[in-house]
């Protein structure tokens, strides 16, 4: 009867184990897995903070050119860079 009650118990514990190692290996993989998703959610909200920002420039640079132009006496004459109303127009 002991003999019996101590395998049962020795069963319990090798399962117990089993199920301990098994939860902290699964725990260490959703670190991982949530760490990763960390890294990639950061890396996609600096490159778009930095979109918006490139955006912001060319929009601000637009609007100087607008300005300048709009107060310009000659303007009926071209007031942007050859390059750039050639890329104005491939629009």
């Amino acid at each position: 009867m002991i003999g019996a009650a101590l395998y049962q118990a020795g069963q319990a514990k090798g399962a117990h184990d089993a199920f301990a190692l098994q939860s902290a290996r699964a725990l260490r993989a959703e670190k991982d897995r949530a760490a990763a998703a960390r890294r990639v959610t950061e890396s996609l909200a600096l490159q778009a903070t930095r979109d918006i920002a490139a955006e912001q420039a060319s929009n601000a640079k637009l609007k100087d050119l607008l300005d300048h132009a709009e107060k310009r006496l000659d303007a009926a004459r071209e007031c942007l860079p050859r390059d750039l109303s050639r890329r104005l127009r491939d629009l």
